[in-house]
């Protein structure tokens, strides 16, 4: 995992957990190539804290085989959120925001989506950090 072009130490992920922190995740991360291996290296993290690992409704459902193969086999198996009833980022945020965050993180490998994701922020008061997922995982 990548933190502002810094490798970001998996035991970082518990700490931020551990404070009640979601993490949300783009189809663009859910479909990198380093996925899978991402997941095992914070396996522990997930289990311990699977609802704070967040999938919006619409990005399920635009998973296409068989890069996306990884990423609904980790929902089938409710090691993440399945975040209902959102149509886009906006209305994620929005619903976050109601329910109380101020700050959230997002993977996602994508520039143009991560865009979309500032505009919506300050259109709700989210503020996002993001991270990005390399080929090895991290």
């Amino acid at each position: 995992m990548v933190e502002n072009n810094k490798k970001m130490d998996p035991a970082k992920m518990e700490e931020f957990l551990s404070c009640g922190s979601v993490f949300i995740w783009d189809k663009s991360s859910l479909c990198s190539e380093g996925f899978k291996k991402c997941v095992q290296s914070i396996f522990t993290s997930i289990q311990k804290h699977s609802g704070s690992f967040l999938v919006p409704s619409f990005v399920k459902a635009s998973l296409e085989q068989p890069e996306g193969a990884p990423a609904r086999m980790v929902l089938d198996k409710k090691l993440f959120y399945e975040y209902p009833d959102v149509a886009d980022y906006g209305a994620l945020l929005t619903a976050l925001k109601e329910k109380g965050y101020s700050k959230v993180n997002v993977f996602v490998n994508d520039t143009g989506v991560r865009n979309t994701l500032v505009g919506a922020g300050k259109a709700s008061g989210v503020f996002c950090y993001f991270y990005m997922i390399n080929e090895n995982g991290e």
